[in-house]
């Protein structure tokens, strides 16, 4: 008897944040997070995310969604993945319902170049996001980075955008060393689930630019629930429209929040450079071809 599990695996990209797509929904048992890193240690399946699709139980829910970060650590959301898994196993006549640890986005898949998650409502209080210390307005709160007489970044406006984000408005993003305060910031004790740090500069207020240090993940090109978050923070603060182009390294991302009751629209391409196996053998051991 043949005891080797074979898991489809597709190497993905989101305006070039990298994910891996492993479409488990006909494996019999669950992909933990001892697969991820076998997975993650491979050079040519190296991730910012792995977005494991597995088979749903939930009437009209399409598949359950569990997302691994490449630091081991699990994400509750991520818009960049949710399109990629939906170019893979995406329905064009209807929209899809797919089940991640924030609740149920839904997605809709026109082309390669046009898919829609519904990344959910921005959450504003400080408990939803979660903060440690109560701030009774989220636009602005107090933390900072650099000098304390001259910080380099203060001031953020936060929420929770499926998961925690902190969005810094600056006069240029390529002016502020991320890599140095990323890290930092992610981790300050403000945060207890850690957060996913944004430098943001306003061109105009339906155009934006961003740079996103990810949570679990460090510098990325993109960062879909990041761009969403920015466009919540900027109309809660008034300074930007409800429909705008979010600009991330690695491209541009359409973000639209119609009105306060309504979830942040997330329309942007997705893109497969490669498939593979995964394959689960006796004894734990593993192999990845691709």
């Amino acid at each position: 008897m043949n005891s080797v599990k074979e898991i489809p695996l597709y190497k993905m990209n989101g305006l070039g944040n990298q994910i891996v797509v492993l479409d488990a929904r006909h494996y019999i048992g669950r992909v933990s997070a001892l697969h991820a890193r076998a997975i993650a240690g491979n050079p040519r399946t190296k991730y910012d995310q792995l977005m494991v699709v597995n088979k749903s139980c939930e009437i009209g829910v399409n598949a359950e969604i569990k997302i691994y970060n490449i630091d081991g650590s699990e994400a509750e959301a991520c818009g960049n993945g949710m399109r990629c898994v939906a170019k893979i196993i995406g329905d064009r006549t209807a929209q899809m319902k797919f089940r991640t640890a924030s609740g149920i986005l839904n997605v809709d898949f026109i082309d390669d170049l046009n898919i829609t998650v519904d990344m959910g409502k921005p959450k504003f209080k400080w408990h939803e996001i979660p903060l440690r210390d109560e701030f009774f307005d989220t636009r602005k709160i107090e933390l900072q980075a650099g000098p304390i007489n001259e910080p380099i970044l203060h001031s953020p406006s936060v929420c929770n955008m499926g998961n925690p984000h902190a969005i810094f408005w600056v006069e240029d993003i390529n002016n502020i060393a991320l890599e140095k305060f990323g890290f930092m910031l992610e981790n300050h004790p403000i945060f207890p689930q850690r957060a996913n740090i944004t430098v943001a500069k306003i061109l105009r207020s339906n155009h934006v630019l961003t740079r996103t240090w990810e949570r679990g993940v460090g510098l990325t090109k993109a960062c879909g629930s990041a761009a969403c978050a920015v466009l919540a923070c900027g109309v809660r603060k008034k300074i930007l429209d409800r429909q705008a182009q979010v600009s991330v390294p690695g491209g541009d991302l359409r973000i639209a929040w119609h009105s306060n009751n309504d979830g942040v629209l997330m329309t942007g391409p997705a893109e497969q450079e490669y498939q593979g196996i995964f394959k689960i053998l006796p004894f734990d051991s593993f192999k990845i071809e691709v």
